[in-house]
């Protein structure tokens, strides 16, 4: 019965998608791992399809809160499904039901599969949370004037710790990237009171011979799909891949007064030579708390440095 339900899972047909949830309904028992590895949440969408009889739609809206309910069971770190279930009840009540409103549920159902994806990036930002030695942390608005005052008095704590020159210089050009990513993402955003309630913050801590920069600051919900896509293309190029997207771009103008194309996450990537950690946390129905993490690990690119001189 369970491989049956699978198999329909897989299927790319709406119906039999629909039909598995009806037997999951039927089912005592699942495998746990249906619930923690996005088998159950990559098709929860599926539910918030439109279907012309309401009866079945408003099955369907049911059945889409008690899976959120057993996946949140299962995930609770997720937080936006108490939000999501919300939506879904305030939908289901309605007398009329637009297609609009379920574009907006399967948006939202979006964010809680990206969310889970993002996890295991979380417990990294958090594991480094708790173990790094914090040597810069700045809380409140980001402005042109303040990341001079902030590459002063980084150049004279990093200077002490004996770095080399290319890692301080490189430590320098991010922090100041990083800040006017703060900066832009103000300006993408029009609830004024709720940006000033909820202040950027910028840390830049170490671990043995790891930095660690991070940002935090609110983003729209709107703009998460839009930044979760810019992230995630470029940690999955490499760096030769990324070198030859960032001259293409250079080459044929495709950059806007804000950096445009993702350019700027790929010359940070460039820069750091890893993969980026982030994650988005609900603050409420509009807004959610992006952080966003590089790290620069100084004996590798000690390493790198010293083969590209010889």
């Amino acid at each position: 019965m369970v491989q049956n339900i699978e198999k329909l899972l897989k299927s790319s047909h709406l119906d039999d998608i629909q039909l598995a949830f009806q037997m999951l309904d039927e089912e005592e028992s699942i495998p746990d791992n249906w619930l923690k590895n996005g088998v159950i949440l990559h098709n929860l969408k599926h539910l918030a399809a439109f279907r012309p009889d309401r009866e079945a739609l408003n099955d369907n809206l049911e059945r889409l809160i008690n899976w959120l309910a057993k996946v949140e069971s299962h995930q609770p770190e997720l937080t936006f499904i108490p939000a999501v279930i919300n939506q879904t009840q305030e939908i289901r009540q309605s007398e009329n039901i637009q297609s609009s409103d379920l574009s907006s549920l399967k948006q939202a159902l979006d964010f809680i599969e990206q969310e889970s994806s993002l996890l295991s990036d979380r417990h990294l930002i958090q594991d480094f949370l708790d173990k790094q030695k914090v040597i810069f942390r700045y809380e409140g608005e980001v402005y042109q004037g303040l990341v001079v005052s902030f590459l002063k008095l980084l150049e004279r704590k990093v200077t002490q710790k004996n770095e080399a020159k290319f890692i301080r210089k490189k430590l320098f050009n991010i922090m100041v990237e990083m800040l006017q990513n703060i900066s832009r993402h103000a300006e993408d955003e029009q609830d004024l009171a709720f940006l000033e309630a909820n202040n950027p913050i910028f840390t830049l801590g170490k671990i043995d011979d790891l930095y660690i920069l991070m940002t935090q600051n609110p983003v729209s919900n709107e703009h998460i799909r839009q930044i979760y896509q810019n992230l995630t293309t470029v940690n999955e190029k490499s760096l030769e891949e990324l070198r030859d997207i960032y001259r293409k771009i250079i080459k044929q103008g495709l950059i806007s007064s804000k950096g445009g194309a993702g350019i700027g996450y790929i010359d940070l990537r460039r820069k750091s030579q890893e993969k980026f950690l982030f994650d988005f946390q609900a603050l409420d129905p509009n807004y959610s708390l992006y952080r966003f993490v590089i790290r620069i690990d100084c004996k590798h690119l000690i390493e790198n440095h010293a083969l590209r001189r010889n």
